[in-house]
């Protein structure tokens, strides 16, 4: 009976065990760290927060149109994006989890990958909701047109994550995209007075830092899974929750 040969790398992004060979030791006095992220995550939160919070404050009070399905949306999205900041900020200061992949505690490495796991899906969450949300806004401004969809279950396999990884990245930036351009196009074809279609244009073309930010996501995703030290940590773990504040 043949023996299985031993794995020559290692979690879901398949780090070559050559790689982890090459990690400097585990610095466990005075660790590189970017504690300030903390500070960025509650900031755009905030910023957030406030814009939302403005949102809705303008539909109870009737100052720009009633409260609609595309609101309940943003609130549901805001919520998710609360806990993954908490998350987030718990896991850099609770767990290290902004220190480089080889000066993490081995301890912390399975708690670590189970909040990354979490904030990933919290992320797609809340990302669906949102784009979902501008989509219904804009649906405000023509009349309402109806479509059969139909759901195909498709049999789950694993997948490689080099490149599935890139591919989510850039199909994520390119939705942001479409979600910013229709709008655009529709209120271009609209008859209301050139100031108000400026104003438009200008809340629409905000959606270029969520672009700015979805690239930059997908930059990182590729480098996390081509970079030569593979830090998943200082790489993936800090940047994910910032773009959803975006």
């Amino acid at each position: 009976m043949s023996s299985t040969p031993p794995p020559k790398t290692v979690t879901a992004y398949k780090i070559p065990l050559s790689i982890i060979q090459e990690w400097p030791p585990q610095d466990t006095i005075n660790p590189s760290r970017v504690r300030w992220v903390t500070y960025y995550f509650a900031g755009l939160h905030a910023a957030a927060t406030a814009v939302v919070f403005i949102r809705i404050w303008t539909r109870v009070r009737k100052r720009a149109g009633g409260f609609g399905v595309d609101d309940m949306l943003i609130i549901v999205a805001w919520f998710l994006a609360t806990v993954m900041t908490g998350i987030a900020i718990y896991g850099i200061v609770g767990i290290g989890m902004d220190k480089h992949v080889w000066d993490t505690p081995k301890q912390s490495a399975v708690l670590g990958g189970l909040i990354a796991w979490i904030l990933e899906q919290l992320f797609l969450a809340s990302l669906c909701l949102t784009k979902i949300s501008v989509l219904l806004f804009f649906r405000r401004l023509i009349d309402r047109s109806y479509s059969p969809w139909i759901t195909i279950g498709v049999k789950y396999h694993c997948a490689d994550r080099n490149i599935v990884d890139v591919l989510v990245g850039a199909l994520s930036v390119f939705s942001d995209l479409y979600s910013m351009v229709i709008p655009v196009y529709i209120v271009s074809k609209v008859k209301i007075e050139r100031k108000q279609k400026m104003v438009l244009y200008a809340v629409f073309c905000c959606g270029l830092m969520v672009i700015g930010a979805g690239g930059a996501r997908t930059y990182y995703l590729h480098k996390v899974n081509t970079s030569q030290m593979r830090d998943l940590t200082r790489k993936l773990f800090i940047r994910q929750p910032g773009q959803t504040e975006y």
